[in-house]
């Protein structure tokens, strides 16, 4: 199991340039997100993922047919959450 002080530290760190058309900005700090192409980040989200959908479930969030909880549909990385009213998610505190 990988340390998670090793990771938060990893990831604090995330410093990133920018080129185009053969100009390189300025180095800028990424304060969210994943690092890109790392073998890590796909294991990273889905634990997230996982926790996201089991709160969901937990706090009764979103739409159930039958028993199925459908509270949110994922594809890769595109999350579509779902709520039988417009103000059903705008009430989890």
């Amino acid at each position: 199991m990988i340390n998670v002080d090793v990771l938060c530290n990893w990831y604090s760190k995330l410093r990133y340039a920018v080129r185009w058309n053969g100009a390189l900005s300025a180095q800028f700090t990424v304060c969210s997100g994943v690092r890109q192409g790392s073998c890590l980040s796909p294991a990273i989200f889905n634990v997230f993922m996982n926790i996201l959908i089991e709160q969901l479930k937990c706090l009764g969030i979103g739409c159930c047919v039958s028993s199925l909880f459908l509270g949110c549909i994922l594809y890769a990385d595109d999350i579509l959450l779902l709520s039988p009213s417009i103000t059903g998610l705008q009430n989890v505190r």
